[in-house]
């Protein structure tokens, strides 16, 4: 049977004030135990002094010949009656001379045992939890001392003072009670606590067990709500980010196979119906290099969609290795712009900067360095406007090289600032720009950046420009410290 977090949670707090009460409760009832035995015992000793000195006056008062029993008894009754017990004088034999017992006094008709005589004769006082010698039926607190005339030298006699236990035991039950029931009452409130604290605590908890259902069934709308600052509040933020990344990613996702499903649709559409009209001569044999052509463009432009995509996996299964060399940036922009010679041509593109940009020498993989300079380009050539420019500069911040590419057009928006790096994001969802593309140029560009450890930035005005700046380690030379630096020999 499963048990939920919120049974467990209040079982355990619930035995741990139990134990606690109890373990509390056996001390207390110890405690007070001794704490009234050596009470009432001291106020016996205290009593029996009293009565011993007396005993001794009154005995010295008639010369040392006898002892007043009246006059003595009555002083033993003032003293006993504040203890609530019984005060005997026995002589050296045992017998039980004087008592306040006012019934059938039982130290009379027993004779007290001489063991207990000889304890007194050894300790000069005598204590005892018990029942005297078999004397008493029940437990009595008794304390006794001897009679010493002629200075200590004489024992004539011994004086006992007993007080029934069940008065303190009585007394004692009592506390207990009233300790039982505070404690009750304790429990009650403190599982009350227990219990709405607790599911407080397990509200949360509860919520994400079934957002997390909910994210299993492919539905990311639901969220936790639970804004305390403690640990379960952090947790319930950090589960709301993740459910939002899920979100997010989600449709990119159902984008993402939008996109390629479109990309791949219409290519293989395009060359199955131009290789059928061949097949059946629908198309004239004039017009068959024209349309071959047409199923030429179409199968480069697949095989682009799926080399990107391999890319991509390669870089995050951390398949691709670098191989560090010292490398002419500048150079590399100037290559990679012939390739878009005819499309800067038919947009009318001026190009600005090239005449001023210094050489720079920067350290990566050449071929992973010229890819993310073709990428840019072709991101910046595909959404620059008629008539527009592309302009380039380099600049060194510290040992950071940092090139500039930037277009003019329609620019980017912020809130798609935050995304463009994204896996398949793509800017121009009406396909009107981007044709050929699925989303994955510029991450492609910032995975391999940071293979390097570098780093890409973007800043754009809406309707005026957009600029990338791609930051790369200068070149330092190739020693082991230097590309360890770069961190050229992390482990890919």
């Amino acid at each position: 049977m499963r048990k939920s977090l919120f049974v467990k949670y209040f079982t355990v707090c619930t035995i741990i004030i139990l134990s606690s009460l109890i373990f509390l409760g056996s001390v207390f009832g110890v405690l007070l135990s001794r704490h009234v035995r050596t009470e009432r015992q001291d106020m016996l000793s205290k009593n029996v002094s009293k009565a011993a000195a007396f005993t001794v006056f009154n005995y010295e008062e008639n010369s040392g010949k006898y002892i007043d029993q009246r006059i003595v008894r009555q002083f033993y009754l003032s003293m006993s009656e504040t203890v609530s017990g019984v005060m005997f004088f026995a002589d050296v034999d045992g017998n039980t001379l004087i008592c306040t017992d006012n019934g059938l006094c039982q130290h009379e008709t027993n004779k007290i045992s001489k063991n207990v005589l000889s304890s007194i004769e050894t300790n000069e006082q005598y204590q005892e939890y018990g029942k005297f010698g078999g004397i008493y039926s029940s437990m009595h607190y008794t304390v006794g001392q001897p009679i010493k005339i002629d200075n200590g030298t004489k024992v004539i006699g011994y004086l006992f003072c007993s007080v029934s236990a069940d008065t303190i035991s009585r007394l004692i039950a009592d506390v207990v009670k009233m300790f039982l029931v505070a404690c009750l009452f304790s429990i009650l409130i403190s599982c009350l606590i227990i219990y709405v604290t607790t599911n407080i605590l397990s509200r949360p908890l509860k919520q994400m067990s079934k957002a997390a259902k909910s994210f299993g069934r492919g539905d990311f709308t639901v969220r936790v709500n639970y804004h305390s600052k403690d640990e379960v509040g952090e947790l319930a933020t950090s589960f709301n980010q993740m459910a939002d990344s899920l979100s997010e990613l989600e449709n990119t996702r159902k984008n993402f196979i939008a996109n390629v499903s479109h990309e791949l649709k219409t290519p293989m559409t395009t060359i199955g119906g131009f290789i059928d009209g061949i097949l059946d001569g629908t198309i004239p044999k004039e017009n068959e290099q024209q349309y071959l052509k047409l199923v030429s463009d179409e199968i480069k432009r697949l095989s682009r969609l799926v080399r990107a995509m391999l890319n991509v996996a390669k870089i995050e299964a951390g398949d691709t290795k670098i191989n560090a060399t010292e490398i002419d940036i500048r150079d590399i922009v100037i290559t990679t712009l012939f390739n878009f010679e005819n499309t800067i041509e038919e947009k009318q593109i001026d190009v600005r900067g090239l005449a001023e940009m210094e050489k720079v020498s920067v350290l990566g993989d050449k071929d992973l360095i010229h890819q993310v300079v073709y990428n840019l380009i072709d991101n910046a050539v595909k959404f620059c406007n008629q008539n527009g420019y592309l302009e380039f500069s380099a600049t060194k911040e510290g040992k950071i090289a940092n090139i500039h590419i930037k277009n003019s057009g329609n620019g980017i928006s912020r809130e798609e600032i935050n995304h463009i790096f994204d896996r398949f994001y793509k800017t121009d969802k009406s396909r009107s720009l981007d044709k050929n593309g699925v989303g994955l140029g510029l991450h492609i560009v910032k995975s391999i950046l940071d293979m390097h450890g570098g780093k890409i930035t973007v800043g754009s005005v809406e309707g005026e420009y957009t600029e990338f700046i791609i930051g790369l380690p200068i070149y330092l030379g190739l020693d082991e410290k230097t590309a360890h630096e770069h961190r050229f020999f992390k482990k890919q």
